[in-house]
């Protein structure tokens, strides 16, 4: 076996040599998507869920209001529904069964759902966005010379952006 041949045969390209390099069975990187799915899949058949729809859309379904403070735990064969609620929550869950076993049987498929079981314990929440503060006063004199600083700049876009960043910078707490 000659030298060069000995370089293909590990998958070395040879500077005179036609043949690609051996290739493994994979037609490029997997998609993490697919991965991601059938782990949650998994994840959530472990805990009852034969459908990930109504843990992932929950607050569609329950509401913002009551979303905050109940959480889907398991869905059983029999079509009862399990979830975890705060202490308040509950006595809400209960008045509102009916409505709750409408919508996620609307989602699933009708009759997925008969009933609601209530566990009473500590909801864990999702990250939620805090509010954007508003935007900083700044008095008439302060706004007067932004305007007047800011009248030669063409873009409005950067304009925007400049103004709004020396607003925050008039209106902050002076810090030595």
């Amino acid at each position: 076996m000659a030298k060069s041949d000995a370089r293909n045969k590990g998958g070395a390209r040879d500077a005179g040599g036609d043949e690609p390099p051996a290739r493994s069975g994979r037609n490029g990187p997997a998609k993490l998507a697919i991965q991601v799915n059938t782990t949650a899949r998994a994840v959530a058949a472990g805990r009852g869920f034969a459908l990930l729809s109504v843990a992932s859309r929950w607050r569609d379904i329950a509401g913002a209001a009551l979303a905050n403070h109940t959480q889907p735990m398991s869905l059983s064969t029999g079509g009862i529904l399990t979830l975890k609620a705060d202490g308040g929550a509950a006595l809400l869950v209960q008045h509102q069964s009916r409505e709750i076993v409408g919508r996620v049987n609307a989602v699933l498929g009708e009759g997925a759902v008969a009933s609601i079981k209530l566990v009473q314990g500590v909801v864990e929440r999702g990250r939620q966005s805090a509010p954007k503060p508003p935007p900083p006063r700044v008095s008439a004199e302060d706004e007067a010379s932004v305007t007047a600083a800011l009248e030669r700049i063409a873009d409005p876009a950067l304009r925007e952006q400049l103004a709004r960043l020396m607003r925050r910078s008039l209106s902050a707490p002076k810090r030595r």
